[in-house]
């Protein structure tokens, strides 16, 4: 039961954490609190009224960034637009004025909409299967046991953070996951050496 509750609160974190990086809220009705300074990842702004109060935001690059992949993607379904075009349509929204200068030639960031985008369901479904088979050779190396436990522990922590931040980064550019990757099926070697002897 203690398990299920700090899941869910861990998962209302994240879902927090990534509406955050959806907008940012300027200013609220009538309050002196108002936030006037220039805002690097605002990309448009708007007001909308909650509760028959004015409140005013701007949207953030992330979310619209999630927006363009999310139209490129239902351009093109099957396919995608082609790999390392995500430029293409970037500029395309920065000349509708969907992106601001900045943002005009910029990578996806988000790594299952940008793959959608650019390789369509099936390369989307290539990289599910390859994070299938990571959380199959993590669970596999934590469940046995060995005198790196330790290290199993953390390689599969710094796995799931990698995999939570999926929606606001393109992870698989990161280098330090690939090399905790051949940490994991280093450590799922040496076991499979020892168990043998």
């Amino acid at each position: 039961g203690l398990r299920m509750v700090a899941a869910a609160g861990a998962a209302r974190i994240v879902v927090a954490l990534n509406f955050a990086a959806t907008v940012s809220i300027r200013s609220v009705g009538d309050s002196p609190l108002r936030d006037n300074t220039i805002f690097h990842y605002a990309v448009d702004g708007g007001r909308v009224q909650i509760a028959g109060v004015d409140v005013e935001y701007q949207t953030m690059s992330y979310f619209r960034l999630k927006e363009v992949a999310w139209d490129a993607f239902g351009s093109r379904p099957l396919t995608g637009i082609g790999l390392d075009r995500f430029h293409v349509i970037t500029e395309a929204a920065f000349q509708e004025g969907r992106l601001t200068e900045p943002y005009r030639a910029i990578d996806p960031h988000s790594t299952l909409p940008g793959r959608l985008a650019e390789a369509g369901v099936i390369g989307a479904a290539t990289l599910i299967i390859f994070w299938i088979v990571i959380a199959l050779e993590t669970r596999r190396l934590l469940s046995q046991d060995h005198r790196h436990a330790w290290m199993a522990t953390a390689a599969a922590a710094a796995l799931l953070g990698t995999l939570i931040n999926t929606m606001n980064a393109d992870v698989m550019n990161f280098r330090f996951g690939w090399v905790v990757l051949g940490l994991v099926r280093g450590l799922r070697e040496s076991e499979a050496a020892v168990d043998e002897r």
